[in-house]
Parts: structure tokens; C-alpha cells; sequence
């Protein structure tokens, strides 16, 4: 890995180098440009008057926005759920149902008409759009909303094209009102806590970033059969196609804080190279065939790389690309006078010892120390609803916060255009051979006089609304495990629940002990039906009962069995039931225990991904680390031995009171001792 990385490097020195020969034989090519118009203003640092109780109406109730809605319901005398509207009456069926069960005090009007949303936007009784749409509609529905005196968040990106991007910022400005695009990745642990430190001195200046979006998108791209997976494969072109950075905002929006822009500098140019189309057509031929209609044909490059300069001469690398076969990451790179940090691993050196990184042991605490304000803040109920590792949560959190304290908004209309532009200013460099493109100034100067101002959360007194959770105070009675148990705690490391943001997700733990995997789980609501899906050695690609695994197998245990999930071509596999093994379900809690002789004889590596669901909550995606059931020196007291029989964990004996092994919960508060 080390060693590819060295070439990428030099691949970017070739790429800066070229870019500064370039710089000074070409002028870059300028987008149009719209001037202000008379009584329209600059919003921003926008305040507008405390909303003690928003009302919401939410457009598109999907994943994303059928999750925000919920964290939104949790908090009635903040924020009010007026509306929800979906294409899919299935998916308001469900909303209904998840507020029906948890009392919501509140009546909610219910729309699934395509046009609905223009009726919606222009009721006096709303205060905020949220916008959780397919991207086309992001700009027609923002537009109406605050064009009807509505304040608007938006999914990312904003907008696709930089005309739009300027319909989005001449609207704001035009009626006053708040357009933010949602980008959660600016609310990450790390993300903030970085920001922490650039505040407070750490890197000194900023002057180089990195990131992107890379994401292998096979298990997405090769699922066919799911009636609303949008990210599934289209027919190839017939020509090659010419593609720039269709999806910047994940890695460009948190380092574009954390180098001030918009806030005393801005983006300027940009330089933007695509390569060819290997890995995606080779991918699709070993999955359909080679004389598959889907392996004729030509799809978007793997990899787009694009260099952006700043007014104060500071520089930013980007990538994007969904077809490598890697790991996720957003490629975090911060360079400052004083200090270095890099997010995937996480990295960090300061000078004067700036050659060495820091141990792992020494980052957690550096983290825990400058863990920014706004996460400690919002971090109970990040917990709770978790959502790309709680990140989603305190984005939420954070809006309702602002509005009922009349705060400005932490991503203004100018950051979302400027992050959303790339897209088009990507796409025409590439046409254009790499040559530079100019990166429109939505502020229209503003930005020279706009201070760097951090999130900021107000100090406590009678006048500031503070976020009052309805249930978010009760904690599950906690059970603790026998001195000598290690556990494996439940964390989500990637940052990336693609099938749902976790719901009343309280806490859990793992371990192999006895020759079992043990898996305990605690939810703030009863559950009423709970599954556990893992595999042994390397998981290549899952779908909704539709990926596939090159090597090793993918188990699932629901409803008190084992079933495996096998076959011999992809795509054709079926769930084949093994054996009963124990499941309980007490209230909020959920253990189970699974004989490993029944998974695998000597398993080396087992991956789990936990579940719970019932009727009115998503599945609940949460990656846990890697168990190697051999290493002893990593917890002495575990000893994988012979696997109790079958008999021992069917319905007879669990009912008959055979079953008594020890009770191995983990509390609410992640005190489960650990590994």
C-alpha cells in the first residue's frame, strides 16, 4: 500500500508540475456570471429570528431523509414534523408507522403526488424545507421553498450545474433566507476535532489539503433487482466517456473549512485530469459475462484527479472515483506550518518531531482533548441514532440548534454552491485537456472581509434553547459481564451506513468465548425482531440478497436460526437454513450466541455486521473489528474450543431452561470492558 502510494505521489508532483507550466501559458476558461441585482443582498453570517419550535416539512423520505425525519421527531419541543412527501407510498407507510409506535404527539399531513412538493413549499404553516431528493430536483424544490419564505437544507450536492449553483445563491439572497446543504461529513468526530485544533493553533497556517470520495460502488452498481436502488448499473456507453468529479462535496466540504474558505480566502482555478475505464468493465465481466450487453461498452473513468489553487496561493488535491477495488476513504490530508494530519488511517505529526507519526495510543488522546465542541454537544444522541458514525445526528442536531437560537448556519449557500461547481468545473477541464478552469466567486468578494468564525454552541443562560430529546433520558437497565469476559465493542470505523442510519441505537458488544460467537445489543425501544450477518475471510460484495463473496461464506442468523448464504454463480445464491441457535429478546435488549463449528471448523478471520429490526425501524448497519478467534494473547481468558452440539441451542432446550451461560450485555454508556 506504502509503496503504490510513493507512485501516486509522483503521479501528483507530474500533475502540479504541469499544471504550473500551464498556468502560465493559458487564462482560464470563466463560467458566466450573474451581477447582484438592486435589493438583493449578501446573507453572509445570515441571523434570522429565533425559531423556538421549526416546522419541517421533509421531501423525499427515503434513506436519507426517512432518517432524518426520525431524528427530528425525537426532539417535539424543538423542532415539529409538519410534512412528509415520497414518490413511494411504501416508504410514507412506514414513516406513519414508526410515529404511529412511538406516540408522536404531533399530527403529519402526507403526500405522495410527483408535484406535491410546489403545494407543500407554499403553506404558511412550515418554517423549513428539508430536501432529501434525487439531485435533479434539489434546485426546483429549494428555489419554491424560499421563494414561499421558507428556509431550505439540502441534500448533496446542491446543485449539479454552476448555473444552478447560482439560482441557489441569488434566491438566498434575494428573499433572506437560509439555503444549507446538508453535508455531513463536516460533523465527524475528526473532521471537528481537526478544526478544533486548526483554532487553537496546532497546524499553524493551513496551506495544503487533500481529500476525496473513494468508494468502491460494485455491491450498489450489480444489484439490479432492488426497485429503488438509483445507484444501480446503467447500459454502458458507446463511446468513451468524458467524466470530471461528479461527487466533491464529502471530501472538499471539511477541508474547505478547515483552510477558511469563504472566510478570508476562496478557490480560484482549478486543474482536472481523468484516467481510463479498467476496473468497473473488468468487474462487470467476470459478474454478467463477456458477452453481457453491460460488458459492451464503454463507462466513466476510475479515477478523476484535480488540483485547485486559492486566492492566497494555498493548494488542494481531490479525487473521486467508485470503481477501484479498495478500501473507502476520503483521503484526508492536511499540511500547516506547524503540523500534518491524514485521515484514512488517521495520522497525525507536529514539529518539532513533524517526522514521526504520533502512536495510535497518543491520537486517541489528542482526539479525545480537542473533540470539538459541537460534537461533545450533540454526542449523547449521536450515540443514540448514530448515522455514518453519528455524524448525521449532530448535522440535524446542530440545525435545530441554530434556528432555535436564530445562529447562523454553519454551511452557507456560498459553500454549498462553491463545493457542488466542481462538478461542472471538473468536467470542463477534462474537456479541455486539463487546462485551468475558474472557480466562480459566489460571494462576490465578500469573502475578503468575511472572518473565519468556528461552530460555535452558546453559553448557557436563560435566553438559549437547549435541545430537549423526548426518551433520550432513559437508560436500558444495564447488565454486566463476569470479570474475566473481554469484549469486542461495536463501532461503525468507515463512517459509511449505506443501508440505513442506525435508529435508538444504544450500544453492543461481541466476543468468542467457548467455542461461540456472542453478540449482545442494546436498542432505547423494544425490539421486536433482530438478525446478525457476518462472513469468515474476505467479504467482496453484498447486495440485498444478491452479493456475492469470492472467498469465504455469508451467514445470517434471524428469528432463532442459522441459515448460509451459498451457491455457485453470483447473484443465484440462496439463504439455506443450518440449525436453531439461541436468540433472545428481552424488551430492549438482544443476545445471541452461535456455535463457530457450525460456521467454520478453524475460521481465521471472522467480520460481523449487526442488525436489528422491527417492525417500524430500519436494519441497523453497524461494522464491527475483526475478530481473530486464535490470537489468545489478545484476550487470554477466550479459548476457542469444540462447539457445544446442535441439540444444546435448539427450541427444546432453550425452552426447558438448559441454557443458562452467563449474561453478557453491554450497558448504554459502552462500558462493556473491551479487548
Amino acid at each position: 500500500m506504502r509503496r503504490s502510494m510513493k507512485r501516486f505521489k509522483n503521479l501528483i508532483c507530474t500533475l502540479f508540475c504541469a499544471a504550473s507550466a500551464t498556468a502560465a501559458a493559458v487564462e482560464p476558461y470563466v463560467f458566466p456570471a450573474p451581477e447582484r441585482q438592486p435589493g438583493q443582498k449578501s446573507v453572509m453570517g445570515l441571523r434570522v429570528a429565533p425559531i423556538k419550535n421549526v416546522r419541517v416539512a421533509f421531501i423525499g423520505v427515503g434513506v436519507r431523509g426517512g432518517n432524518a425525519l426520525k431524528r427530528f421527531a425525537a426532539f417535539p419541543e424543538n423542532a415539529t414534523v409538519k410534512v412528509a412527501c415520497d414518490l413511494y407510498q411504501y416508504k410514507l407507510d412506514a414513516i406513519k408507522k414508526y410515529l404511529e409506535n412511538k406516540k408522536y404527539p404531533y399530527k403529519v399531513d402526507y403526500f405522495t403526488g410527483p408535484e406535491d412538493w410546489k403545494k407543500i413549499c407554499e403553506r404558511d404553516d412550515i418554517d423549513l424545507v428539508y430536501v432529501a431528493t434525487p439531485p435533479d430536483l434539489h434546485v426546483p424544490v429549494s428555489v419554491h421553498a424560499m421563494k414561499n419564505g421558507k428556509h431550505v437544507v439540502l441534500e448533496v450536492p446542491a446543485a449539479r450545474t454552476v448555473a444552478d449553483c447560482w439560482k441557489l445563491v441569488d434566491t438566498a439572497e434575494q428573499t433572506q433566507r437560509h439555503c444549507m446543504m446538508l453535508e455531513n461529513c463536516n460533523y465527524g468526530d475528526y473532521e471537528l476535532a481537526v478544526m478544533n485544533m486548526i483554532e487553537q493553533g496546532l497546524f499553524g497556517e493551513p496551506v495544503h489539503a487533500e481529500a476525496g470520495y473513494l468508494h468502491n460502488m460494485e455491491s450498489y452498481l450489480f444489484n439490479l433487482k432492488a426497485k429503488d436502488n438509483w445507484r444501480h448499473l446503467r447500459k454502458p456507453a458507446k463511446n468513451p466517456v468524458v467524466s470530471g468529479n461528479s461527487y466533491p462535496t464529502h471530501g472538499l466540504g471539511p477541508i474547505a473549512h478547515w483552510m477558511g474558505i469563504n472566510r478570508g480566502d476562496r478557490l480560484t482555478s482549478l486543474y482536472s485530469v481523468s484516467g481510463g475505464d479498467f476496473t468497473l468493465k473488468q468487474a462487470v465481466k467476470e459478474v454478467f459475462g463477456e458477452n453481457s450487453e453491460y460488458a459492451k461498452g464503454y463507462y466513466k473513468p476510475d479515477m478523476n484527479i484535480s488540483i485547485i489553487r486559492t486566492a492566497k496561493n494555498k493548494t488542494i488535491l481531490l479525487f473521486y472515483g467508485t470503481s477501484l477495488r479498495r478500501p473507502y476513504s476520503r483521503a484526508y490530508v492536511l499540511n500547516g506550518t506547524k503540523g500534518f494530519t491524514e485521515g484514512y488511517p488517521q495520522r497525525f505529526a507536529f514539529a518539532p518531531d513533524f517526522e514521526n507519526d504520533m502512536s495510535a495510543k497518543d491520537i486517541e488522546k489528542l482526539l479525545a482533548k480537542y473533540r470539538h465542541p459541537v460534537y461533545s454537544h450533540f454526542e449523547k444522541a449521536a450515540r443514540i441514532f448514530g448515522g455514518h458514525g453519528g455524524m448525521d445526528t449532530v448535522m440535524d442536531l446542530r440545525l435545530i440548534y441554530c434556528l432555535n437560537n436564530g445562529l447562523p448556519l454553519d454551511i452557507s449557500v456560498y459553500d454549498g454552491a462553491t463545493w457542488s461547481s466542481i462538478s461542472e468545473v471538473s468536467l470542463k477541464s477534462v474537456r479541455l485537456n486539463g487546462a485551468p478552469v475558474a472557480i466562480p466567486d459566489f460571494t462576490r468578494g465578500d469573502w475578503v472581509k468575511a472572518k473565519y468564525t468556528p461552530y460555535r454552541i452558546l453559553k448557557p443562560g436563560p435566553d438559549v434553547v437547549e435541545l430537549k430529546g423526548k426518551g433520550l433520558d432513559r437508560t436500558p437497565e444495564s447488565y454486566v459481564a463476569p470479570v474475566g469476559d473481554k469484549y469486542v465493542r461495536l463501532t461503525d470505523p468507515r463512517g459509511d451506513d449505506s443501508i440505513g442510519a442506525p435508529v435508538d441505537f444504544v450500544g453492543g458488544a461481541l466476543r468468542i468465548r467457548d467455542g461461540n460467537l456472542d453478540l449482545c445489543y442494546t436498542a432505547a425501544a423494544p425490539i421486536e425482531r433482530a438478525k446478525l450477518s457476518y462472513h469468515v475471510k474476505a467479504l467482496i460484495a453484498v447486495g440485498s440478497e444478491g452479493g456475492y463473496d469470492n472467498e469465504g461464506t455469508r451467514y445470517l442468523v434471524e428469528n432463532g436460526a442459522l441459515y448460509r448464504f451459498a451457491g455457485t454463480k453470483p447473484f443465484q445464491w440462496k439463504w439455506e437454513k443450518i440449525a436453531p441457535v439461541q436468540v433472545r429478546l428481552q424488551q430492549q435488549f438482544c443476545e445471541m450466541s452461535v456455535p463457530l463449528k457450525l460456521i467454520c471448523p478453524e475460521p481465521d478471520r471472522i467480520s460481523v455486521r449487526f442488525r436489528c429490526q422491527d417492525d417500524y425501524m430500519p436494519d441497523q448497519n453497524l461494522a464491527a473489528p475483526v475478530l481473530t478467534p486464535g490470537n489468545h494473547a489478545r484476550n487470554p481468558k477466550t479459548k476457542v474450543e469444540t462447539s457445544p452440539s446442535r441439540e444444546k441451542y435448539s427450541p427444546k432446550a432453550l425452552n426447558d431452561g438448559q441454557i443458562s451461560p452467563e449474561i453478557f450485555w453491554a450497558d448504554a454508556a459502552w462500558a462493556s470492558q473491551e479487548t
